[in-house]
């Protein structure tokens, strides 16, 4: 579906960054991959996608909460490929916190890379994006509609996602779409750091009784950003196995 086209994933390394990179990079398209810094887990993820892939695979470092780093970032793409057709917000942190004593620099760190940076980047490449390109955001039901007692910045800032989407959709209008996942439980690295009852308990409180593999997510994003989405903008999809159903 996206032959030729480019598409940048951000913190796409492992987990669902990880997954959708390795999906457009099956439908055809150039993929640029991005994490903060190099390593054995950036090499290894761009190894792997090479393998499946038709088109170009190439690897950026970049801090999205840095605006220089995003610059510097935009301008690599420009330099490679001359546009971006699909920029795929997905680097977000994770901190859990105790409700009832927040951590205020983890809330400067959390909406820093969650929403300024996917902020920053979204406006930054949109001056290289032709026009019916596509943005699509990674949010969370947790951002929607779930309350997270031990995560409040991560689904405070998830919930400005949601909010920026619908912004963005707006003001890039008819050049790009703007649209956003909302996964729930999700089977990245993410759920397994937490202690098996945790993640026993995470597991099971979803309906269809597991967790969402990130390819399945990775799916539902591909398809956001391919024209068979064209007349979706402004929108935030659950892919949540019905937990939101249990409210």
């Amino acid at each position: 579906m996206l032959e030729g086209k480019t598409v940048l994933v951000t913190g796409s390394t492992r987990g669902i960054g990880k997954a959708t990179a390795l999906a457009f990079a099956r439908e055809g398209a150039n993929v640029i991959l991005n994490s903060r810094s190099t390593g054995k887990e950036a090499d290894a993820a761009l190894r792997e996608i090479r393998k499946a892939a038709s088109g170009k695979v190439e690897f950026i470092a970049a801090d999205v909460s840095s605006e220089k780093d995003v610059l510097r970032m935009r301008d690599d793409v420009k330099k490679r490929f001359g546009k971006l057709d699909v920029l795929v917000n997905n680097a977000g942190i994770l901190r859990k916190e105790s409700p009832a004593k927040p951590n205020w620099s983890y809330w400067d760190a959390v909406f820093a890379t969650n929403l300024k940076g996917l902020a920053m980047c979204s406006y930054a490449f949109s001056e290289i994006m032709p026009v019916r390109s596509s943005i699509v955001n990674v949010a969370s039901v947790w951002g929607l509609e779930l309350p997270a007692y031990d995560a409040n910045a991560y689904a405070a800032s998830k919930a400005g996602v949601v909010n920026l989407t619908k912004t963005l959709a707006a003001q890039l209008a008819p050049k790009i779409r703007v649209n956003a996942v909302a996964p729930s439980v999700v089977a990245t690295e993410m759920l397994h750091e937490n202690d098996p009852q945790t993640k026993k308990w995470l597991e099971s409180s979803v309906p269809l009784g597991r967790a969402a593999k990130p390819e399945e997510v990775a799916e539902l994003i591909v398809f956001l950003a391919s024209e068979k989405a064209a007349f979706i903008t402004g929108e935030t999809v659950k892919i949540d196995g019905g937990l939101t159903l249990k409210i």
